[in-house]
């Protein structure tokens, strides 16, 4: 797969011509963090938004947000399950149980 260009439709990717391979990297506090080369545009765009996800959480520009949308809702519901399960065996009390998720997502 050759292409004429080195930039992509997808944030954070290069074209390297050496290597015939799309180039990802990411920027956090400052630093740009290589993230690696890959063949395929979309895998290279996936490993993209693993990273994101893991840096800037629900702050994170996404190549793909449909995708990050279910995986983050799934996570809540599971997070709300368990949190809910913990408290019920008295393992933690309601009042720190809960003051991660009201903190994050009180308006």
């Amino acid at each position: 797969m050759l292409r004429s260009t080195s930039s992509s439709r997808y944030k954070s990717l290069s074209w390297k011509k050496d290597c015939n391979k799309w180039y990802v990297r990411i920027k956090y506090k400052g630093r740009s963090v290589y993230l690696g080369r890959y063949e395929s545009e979309i895998e290279a765009a996936v490993a993209y938004d693993r990273k994101a996800e893991q840096l800037f959480a629900e702050f994170a520009y996404l190549n793909f947000p449909e995708l990050a949308t279910k995986a983050q809702s799934t996570i809540m519901i599971i997070l709300f399950f368990l949190l809910n399960y913990c408290w019920h065996l008295g393992i933690i009390p309601v009042s720190r149980a809960y003051s991660h998720v009201s903190q994050e997502y009180s308006p």
